[in-house]
């Protein structure tokens, strides 16, 4: 197995570990977008709503590190190739 597809909970945390280690073990990773989750944050009195945090972790992630995509563009990507 050489691809891991990825989701979960605290996309800031868990999911952005997970991604940077398995590709750093040479898995091609997929992330479901749509699958994973955070909460707002807070530093030095700022708050960043859990919605920004999710699009920023993933920006920052895809292409580069992984391919995010929605559970739908998932599934109809493997029914298409036939994985």
């Amino acid at each position: 197995m050489t691809h891991l597809v990825i989701c979960g909970m605290m996309t800031h945390m868990c999911i952005d570990a997970k991604t940077l280690a398995v590709k750093g073990f040479g898995y091609e990773c997929t992330i479901i977008a749509d699958a994973c989750a955070t909460v707002d944050l807070h530093f030095h009195g700022h708050s960043v709503p859990a919605e920004h945090v999710h699009h920023a972790f993933l920006s920052a992630l895809d292409s580069t590190y992984a391919s995010v995509l929605s559970c739908e563009e998932y599934l109809a990507m493997i029914d298409c190739s036939g994985l």
